[in-house]
């Protein structure tokens, strides 16, 4: 494998651990609902998780998305490939894939939304780095501008409590003691308040402008020549990191409310995802910096087989078909099961990738995408 696509791997390793980090608190309580209650909690370990991961890696992980897209198209288009149906596919297949994990598995799933607005980034298969940089934008900051102005112009600051004590109760309930068939309504109910008619606009753009930023970088071969790009990386890193702390930490200063809500989420999260790419190019120039990244890049070799596996792990360590710890489990806690699923992810993803061409989920998708049965292990391609 290339060092700079191992570098792609790597940071998409590492994302995977922010975004488990992030959905932990989801996946042992009513944490959707409750941080509606109380958007902002002043312990530790909640403000390390408000701060430093959320809403900063799925941004980042849609970045990768926006990569591998250009590159699979740029790649196809050499080879003189017919990319439009190994694309629809692909798309098919993680729609597919997104329904099972979103209805079946957990909630949160974030395959659908992309399966959807991938569609839309098929558009932009040809566009110019300019124009793919200049759409992300626009995209990206107009509906940040408006949405904070009319928060800020409506003067309505403060939230109403209460509202969700009922669901909350519910929450705990269903999915400590409930039956299979309960959690899967449950499971329904907390999607579509996710993914509602008013919400779908917030989540295109949460997501659309990084698929652009990330096959804008593709497409200007950023990865590849990285040292082209040194003193551009330099001043993202510094500029982001600017907004990441402000964004992140002005909910703490001015205090709880509609409008520092969405600035943490909306532009300290977006920011701190360009904090965290950059950062981990400029590191992964260096020899030391892609050691110490290694082990990540066989997670992100297996980013969709660990994605779904985080899920399925974490609701059977708490659902009531599983262990049933679901509510009793600590904020603290929940930060340390993070990481020991992460860790055991990591040594099985290692150990995998000695043998495999590619993570279960994967080779799937592969060959659905491909119309028929890849190779499996490494063995296979040798005795050919």
């Amino acid at each position: 494998m290339s060092v700079r696509y191992k570098s792609i791997d790597s940071i998409r390793g590492f994302s995977l651990l922010g975004i488990l980090l992030v959905n932990m608190p989801d996946f042992y309580s009513p944490h959707l609902y409750m941080s509606q209650e109380k958007p902002f909690s002043r312990d530790i370990a909640s403000f390390s998780i408000d701060v430093l991961a959320r809403a900063s890696f799925y941004p980042l992980f849609a970045m990768l998305f926006g990569f591998g897209f250009m590159m699979m198209f740029e790649n196809a288009r050499k080879q003189g490939h017919s990319f439009s149906s190994m694309y629809r596919r692909r798309l098919v297949g993680l729609f597919l894939l997104g329904c099972i994990h979103a209805f079946l598995i957990w909630y949160g799933d974030i395959l659908i939304s992309y399966a959807l607005c991938g569609a839309v980034l098929w558009f932009f298969k040809d566009a110019s780095v300019k124009r793919l940089l200049t759409s992300g934008l626009v995209i990206c900051l107009i509906p940040v501008f408006i949405v904070t102005s009319l928060l800020v112009v409506s003067g309505d600051t403060t939230e109403e409590t209460g509202l969700y004590q009922h669901i909350i109760k519910e929450s705990f309930e269903t999915y400590a003691s409930g039956t299979f068939g309960m959690i899967v309504h449950q499971r329904l109910q907390d999607w579509l308040y996710l993914n509602n008619i008013y919400s779908v606009p917030f989540l295109f753009v949460s997501i659309f402008p990084f698929f652009l930023f990330g096959a804008a970088a593709a497409k200007a071969r950023v990865v590849q020549k990285v040292e082209n790009y040194v003193l551009f990386l330099k001043g993202t890193l510094l500029l982001s990191a600017c907004f990441f702390l402000l964004g992140k930490l002005l909910p703490y200063i001015v205090g709880e409310n509609a409008v520092m809500r969405y600035v943490h989420d909306s532009i300290g999260g977006p920011a701190g995802s360009l904090f965290y790419g950059s950062f981990l190019l400029l590191i992964l120039r260096k020899k030391v910096g892609q050691k110490l990244m290694s082990p990540f890049a066989a997670m992100g070799k297996l980013s969709l087989t660990n994605y779904l596996g985080q899920s399925v792990l974490s609701t059977l360590l708490f659902y009531s078909y599983g262990a049933g710890l679901y509510g009793k489990i600590s904020t603290l806690e929940g930060i340390g099961i993070t990481f020991f699923i992460f860790w055991v992810q990591m040594i099985v993803s290692n150990w995998w990738m000695k043998n495999h061409l590619f993570g279960p989920i994967e080779w799937l998708l592969r060959s659905f995408i491909r119309r028929q049965k890849q190779p499996w292990k490494r063995a296979e391609i040798e005795q050919n």
